[in-house]
Order: structure tokens, then sequence, then C-alpha cells
């Protein structure tokens, strides 16, 4: 069994890695994804870490809340 505290080290670091991915995101690159428009599939993933971001936030307060 994994306790919650190791869970939300995890949560944690992915919630980094994340602030990380969007950050270089809004700076300007773009990501390439064969067949999409680079400026559309940017702005897609960008939405889409953004919620992913959300929901880590969420999980998290909900969690240490509980502590």
């Amino acid at each position: 069994m994994i306790s919650t505290e190791d869970l939300m080290a995890d949560w944690i670091t992915v919630r980094t890695t994340l602030k990380r991915q969007l950050t270089y995101l809004k700076s300007g690159h773009e990501v390439r994804v064969p067949g999409l428009d680079a400026a559309q599939a940017t702005a897609d993933m960008v939405a889409r870490v953004e919620s992913c971001l959300g929901e880590i936030e969420r999980l998290l307060k909900t969690y240490s809340s509980r502590g």
C-alpha cells in the first residue's frame, strides 16, 4: 500500500514538471505535431496542461486538508 504522503510527494513533482512545461509553451515555443498547425497544437497543449495542473492542485488541496 502507498501512503498519502508518498502520493502527494509524487503529485508535487508532477505539478512542478507541468508548471515548467507550461512556462516553456507560453514563452513562445511551439509543439510540432505532424498534420496539425503548430500554433493550434500548442494552444491545445497549453489548455490540456492547464487542466491537468488544475486537477493536481485540487488533489493536493483535498488530501493536504485531511492530514
